[in-house]
């Protein structure tokens, strides 16, 4: 099963996504046509329960979907950067196995990987981005996903799934986006292809804070983070100026940090609004996996 780049098979009739964090898994229901409609829901995912009895007890699982979508959460993975090596390149991935053993705690005979490579870089540099999984983690979703009987086409993680609901444009976006209990993930969308990525640390419970705290320097603090990627994104990577950033997050307090983030910024800092037509309005998770299911292709007429 194909991990991070995402060219799952067209289908018609019913596709559903799943999303798998710490804590939460969520369903996203998908049917083509004109509105795109969407049910979705999220279920507790605990450590005494299997993947497969957590995804049984879902109601929004059609009796029979044509298509499914895995979208893993960000502590179910990992994505490192290293020189592309010097072989042909039906070579690469072997190559890339042994580029990254030391880099991450996955034993090489349980990792499966995928890279894929950004579509501009700093001067001089041939980088891939690495993304790995451990397959014996992975293992007792997949098998989940085929005792519900799900047609599962592929495996996806965020960073490549999100940029597919952008408009395709050159005019170029910045997105905050965090599921609960999990890093915050920075994206630069261009062109509907994702330019520049970042999980900034120390911002988990950000969801949760309280007015107060958000105006006590944590704010302040993230807009020097998001504001050193947009330097990055000028300088290194040699591209016009980002033309606005987009939040999108699950807690209450949104509309402050609206508020507070678009007094350090000279551009809009507005909510995230898909491209796609959706008739139900989704928390964080949900987003992330109607992405899923969207971003495969699943979501062409």
């Amino acid at each position: 099963m194909p991990l991070g780049r995402l060219f799952g098979r067209k289908a018609s009739g019913e596709r559903i996504g799943i999303r798998v964090s710490n804590d939460t898994l969520t369903l996203c229901r998908f049917r083509a046509g004109a509105p795109h409609t969407i049910s979705a829901e999220s279920l507790s995912y605990r450590s005494d329960i299997t993947f497969e009895q957590t995804l049984a007890t879902g109601e929004a699982l059609p009796p029979n979907a044509s298509d499914c979508q895995l979208v893993v959460g960000p502590s179910y993975y990992h994505i490192v950067q290293v020189d592309r090596p010097a072989v042909d390149d039906a070579e690469i991935a072997q190559a890339l196995s042994w580029a990254i053993k030391d880099l991450v705690p996955i034993a090489p005979e349980n990792m499966i990987l995928d890279y894929f490579e950004l579509p501009v870089q700093p001067a001089g540099a041939n980088k891939l981005n690495v993304v790995c999984a451990d397959i014996q983690v992975l293992k007792p979703m997949v098998d989940g996903i085929h005792a519900a009987k799900l047609p599962l086409s592929g495996i996806a993680v965020d960073e490549l799934t999100l940029p597919k609901l952008f408009p395709v444009t050159d005019e170029a976006q910045l997105l905050l986006v965090q599921q609960a209990n999990e890093e915050l993930l920075l994206l630069i969308v261009k062109q509907g292809m994702l330019f520049f990525s970042r999980r900034i640390r120390g911002y988990d419970l950000l969801v949760s804070m309280t007015g107060e705290e958000l105006r006590a320097g944590v704010v302040d603090n993230l807009s020097l983070e998001v504001q050193r990627s947009l330097d990055y994104f000028e300088s290194q990577l040699r591209q016009a100026p980002v033309k606005q950033i987009v939040v999108a997050l699950p807690g209450d307090n949104t509309p402050l940090l609206l508020e507070l983030m678009s007094a350090n910024f000279f551009i809009p800092v507005v909510t995230f609004e898909p491209e796609v037509a959706i008739s139900a309005n989704l928390n964080s998770g949900e987003l992330l996996s109607f992405a899923g299911v969207f971003a495969a292709g699943m979501g062409d007429e």
